[in-house]
């Protein structure tokens, strides 16, 4: 089921430079404290130590389906639990890794620092990669390399969102 998108004006933003309860208008607008209060954008991607359970939550999905078609509420209620328990496993393997913008020009320079040291393209990637996550602190390029060698989507993922937070504007959208 697709979630449609709201989109948020400014005005329904609650702007950390103003009060409540005072107005914001065109003469008490603070330009400079507003720029000076701008942070780059972020983004999360949840990523899953524990991909072997996806292979056990997919038998379990087609033996529930099975025991649907077969009106078997008792093998139906063990499945769920079942079910519940192996996600509950897969959401507790999880971590939240989030990544920084840049600007183009710390990019252009970054991937030129790395051109000038020999450093080929899916290396200088998991370079680039490492440079911009915020969180958790210590995540290392080796680190990074290991990932994708076990996790490679998952670590697309988090270059997806680098790319997104260096070249797209930030939008807000709430799930209705």
């Amino acid at each position: 089921m697709a979630a449609h998108d709201e989109e948020l004006a400014m005005s329904d933003l609650n702007l950390t430079h103003t009060s409540p309860d005072t107005p914001v208008t065109p003469e008490t607008f603070d330009l400079a404290a507003w720029i000076a209060g701008v942070t780059p954008v972020q983004r999360t991607v949840t990523l899953y130590a524990r991909g072997d359970l996806f292979a056990d939550l997919s038998a379990l999905e087609t033996r529930y389906d099975e025991a649907k078609r077969a009106a078997n509420v008792d093998d139906m209620r063990a499945l769920k639990e079942q079910m519940r328990d192996v996600a509950d496993q897969i959401r507790a393997s999880a971590l939240d890794i989030t990544v920084q913008g840049r600007s183009a020009e710390w990019v252009q320079r970054f991937r030129k620092d790395m051109d000038e040291r020999g450093v080929d393209g899916d290396q200088a990637t998991l370079e680039q990669l490492a440079a911009q996550i915020t969180s958790p602190a210590g995540l290392t390029v080796d680190m990074l390399a290991t990932l994708r060698d076990r996790i490679e989507p998952q670590v697309v993922a988090l270059v997806q969102a680098v790319a997104t937070v260096n070249t797209q504007a930030p939008r807000i959208s709430v799930p209705s």
